[in-house]
């Protein structure tokens, strides 16, 4: 499996972004080759990279954001404890697993004031309170985070690398459509199943009834 200049070429903007929509690499595809590019061109192309780069614990993947729905490519480490320790401080580490365990363990979300207080706790005082802000912002840049301004979510590079250990480690719901693993979602009022929110939309938008597709029972559109 030949790994040619413009795998490279492709490689390097993922190295530098991380994460890459899915309509956007086959631009930047079209603009490498000078060609036109299609998403088939672009999966034979990753699998290529993908090939080369295993041997360094990494590999590019499908992901959806549960936030937007948004359909990326993203770079993400394959190792079985996924690595912080080059990017980050061990009082960092701890800040973000301790995010992370709230999260997942709420809801799929975490609002901006508890994020922010339970810093000092988290960190035994190395991660103060008045610094936390910077430190919740550097997660966000850093691509671990999201934010919407009032909570704070896992983004769909932690999910993708950390997937494999909270679901060894956290009671978590499958996706009643897609059956994945669901961190922050909707769930059904009747029957309590939970869907990601953009697999509930595509499904309402190909149904003619909104009904869960889980129970049948009308879908509740308070928090939709």
């Amino acid at each position: 499996m030949r790994f040619s200049d413009d795998d490279r070429s492709v490689l390097h903007f993922f190295m530098a972004d991380q994460i890459v929509d899915q309509s956007d690499l086959v631009d930047i595809l079209a603009k490498i080759t000078n060609e036109n590019a299609s998403a088939a061109d672009c999966e034979i192309v990753i699998e290529r990279i993908n090939h080369q780069v295993e041997k360094f614990c990494q590999k590019i993947v499908k992901v959806t954001c549960e936030l937007t729905g948004q359909k990326s490519f993203a770079l993400i480490s394959t190792a079985a404890a996924p690595g912080m320790k080059s990017q980050f401080s061990k009082e960092q580490i701890a800040y973000f697993h301790a995010l992370m365990d709230s999260i997942v363990q709420n809801e799929g979300r975490i609002d901006s004031i508890t994020a922010i207080n339970m810093a000092s706790d988290a960190t035994d005082g190395k991660v103060t309170v008045s610094n936390a802000e910077s430190q919740l912002l550097h997660f966000v840049n850093k691509k671990l985070l999201m934010s919407d301004g009032s909570n704070y979510y896992l983004s769909p590079i932690a999910i993708a690398e950390y997937g494999s250990f909270i679901s060894a480690h956290y009671e978590t719901a499958s996706c009643a459509i897609c059956q994945k693993m669901t961190i922050f979602g909707q769930q059904c009022a009747s029957c309590l199943a939970i869907l990601h929110k953009h697999c509930l939309k595509d499904y309402l938008r190909n149904t003619a009834q909104a009904k869960c597709p889980s129970c049948q029972n009308a879908w509740q559109f308070d928090d939709f």
